[in-house]
This record gives structure tokens, sequence and C-alpha cells, in this order.
């Protein structure tokens, strides 16, 4: 099967060509049947005239089925009825002494000349068959010399000429409807082609609208998620300065904690003393007298002076207690924003893993 826009060119040309042949044929058997009518004698009522044989054979041809089978079988029915149709269309002897003139037409069958009289019926004439193939081996010299017959040649001898040009006519006439044909369905096949494919590229189309939608769509997502990772993170750089920060005034609290633990077992050892030597000193005193109040009220000074030191350390301890627990709270606080931050970790690796 033929195909592709070179071959529907040429066979759309050679179908115009088979046309302009159909019309010169029809213009030539309708001269013919007009020279016959006028150089031939009134037909029997038997015999049919001269026009009706060519048109009816060529009404047969054109109306045949274009199938192998059917033609040739018709070629040869018509063959049967053209040998049975030479006797009664044989001209007289004054018909042959003037032949008619036959104008030029295009054609690739080639016919034998006749020399027989009217008298005695000629022999078939050999005519190849018209091809495709075989246009291009028809020079033009050829065809003109085989297109117009010689007027020697009778009446009888004519009208087999353009039989036989009909039948090389309607054979080619049937290879190309054939080609015709293949080369509708062809074209019905890649017409369909191209509408699937049309339709392939309007779906295509879509779904790449929808896909560059959807892909803006998560750009979109994407800008808004990194700017919001953005701001987290600089919230959990600024929270693990506040951490850094709240960990050295830990730090420096438990040592001023320490120190002053120290400083107020200390004082509370020597304030332990201090009551032993209390104790002795007023042992002392009663036994001693006057004497003894003053060194008594001295140590009641001294005792004094080291329970106001002592409600002092008391009153710092409790206030590093507090602090404590804000830098506890603090603590907390950093140990959220730690946990909020692999929240966030894992946040993004799912969306990475989603895009």
């Amino acid at each position: 099967m033929m195909s592709g826009p070179n071959s529907i060119d040429s066979e759309l040309r050679y179908l115009s060509d088979v046309q302009m042949r159909e019309e010169e044929l029809r213009k030539l058997n309708e001269e013919i049947d007009a020279q016959l009518q006028i150089s031939s004698p009134a037909p029997s009522p038997t015999a049919r005239s001269p026009r009706a044989a060519p048109a009816s054979i060529l009404s047969d041809v054109t109306n045949s089925s274009p199938s192998p089978r059917n033609s040739a079988a018709s070629l040869k029915v018509k063959q049967r009825a053209t040998v049975k149709q030479r006797a009664t269309l044989t001209p007289s002897p004054s018909s042959m002494s003037s032949p008619p003139t036959l104008p030029p037409a295009s054609t690739s069958t080639y016919i034998e000349r006749d020399t027989s009289t009217a008298a005695t019926p000629s022999p078939r004439p050999a005519v190849p068959l018209y091809s495709p193939t075989t246009e291009g081996s028809n020079s033009p010299s050829t065809a003109t010399m085989l297109n117009s017959p010689d007027p020697e040649i009778g009446a009888a001898a004519q009208i087999r000429f353009q039989k036989a040009r009909i039948k090389s006519l309607s054979i080619q006439l049937n290879e190309t409807l054939k080609l015709k044909t293949e080369a509708d369905k062809s074209l019905t096949s890649k017409d369909k082609k191209l509408k699937a494919q049309s339709e392939d590229m309007k779906r295509m189309n879509k779904s790449i609208a929808d896909l560059t939608s959807t892909n803006a769509k998560m750009k979109g997502k994407e800008v808004e998620q990194s700017d919001l990772l953005d701001g987290l993170k600089r919230e959990n750089s600024q929270l693990k300065k506040e951490l850094q920060e709240g960990k050295k005034t830990i730090m420096m609290a438990d040592r001023e904690h320490r120190g002053r633990e120290v400083r107020l077992a200390r004082a509370l050892e020597e304030c332990e003393k201090f009551k032993q030597v209390l104790n002795n000193a007023t042992k002392e005193t009663k036994a001693t007298g006057g004497d003894f109040r003053k060194e008594k009220d001295k140590l009641l000074q001294q005792v004094r002076s080291l329970e106001r030191q002592r409600g002092e350390l008391l009153t710092a301890f409790k206030k590093q207690m507090k602090l404590i627990d804000v830098l506890k709270r603090q603590k907390v606080h950093v140990e959220a924003a730690k946990l909020l931050e692999f929240t966030e970790e894992e946040f993004v690796k799912v969306l990475e893993w989603g895009n």
C-alpha cells in the first residue's frame, strides 16, 4: 500500500489523466458514431446500431466491478460479443472506399495495422494493457504513431481499435480505482492516527498545565515553609544564646551559693563557740561579779552582730534559691525549645521527602 503525501499527489494526478483520457475517448466515440451513421447503410432490425455497440460496451465497462476476477470474466464475455458484432458492423465496399478520418487521442495501447478488406475480417489486434508502471516507457513518438490509425483501415477496424482502447482504459480505470481506494484507506487511517495524536497532545498539554499549576503552588508553599524555617532558626539561635547566658548565671549562682553556705557554716560554728564562751563567761561572771557583766555585754553585742550577719546570709540564701528557681524555669524553656527544634527538623525532612 502506498503511503505519504507524494504518493497521494501522484495518484490524484494519475486520476486526472485518466479522466482526461476518458473524455477524449467519449468525444472520439461520438465522432466515430457520427461517421458510421453517415457512411454505413441502415442496419437490420435484428442487428445493433454502431452507436449502441460502443456505448453499451463503455457503459458495461464503467459500471463493472473493480475486482480482478469480475473484470477478467466481463472482458471474456465482451470479447465474444465483439466477435459477433463484427459481422453486423462490417461496412459496405462503398463505405470502405472513403474511410473516415479520426482525430488523434492519447493512449498507450498498440494495435497492429489491419490490411484486410471489408469482406474478410481481420485478426484480433494485440493490445498490451495499460499499467501505471509502464507509463514511462510509452514515448511521445510511439503514442502519436499508435493513436493515429491508417486512413486505409476500414470502419470495422476502427471500431475494433476504439474497443481495444476502451478495454485498455477500463482496465486502467479499475487499477486507478484500486489505487484510489487504497489511498483513501491510508488517508482515513492516517486521519484517525492524527486525531488520536491530537487528542493525546491535548491531554498531555492539559496534564502539563496541571503540573505547572501544582508546581507553582508547591513552590509558593516551599517559600512560605522556608520563611517559617528561617524564623524558627533565628528564634532557635536566640534561645541558644539565652541558654548559654542562663548556664553562665546558674554557674555563677552556684559558686556564690556554695561560698555563702561555707560562710554560713563558719558563722554557725563561731556562734556555737561564742555561745560556749558566753556560758563560760556567765559562769565566770557569777563567780567574778561586775567585771564579767561588761564582758557579757560585749559578747552579747558580738552575738547580735553575728545573728544580724546570719539573717543577712539567710536573706541572701533565699534570694539565691529564687534565682535558682528562675534559672530552672529558663532551663525548662530551653529544653522545650530544643524539642521544638527537633520537631521542626522532622517536619523539614517530611517536606523534603514529599518533594
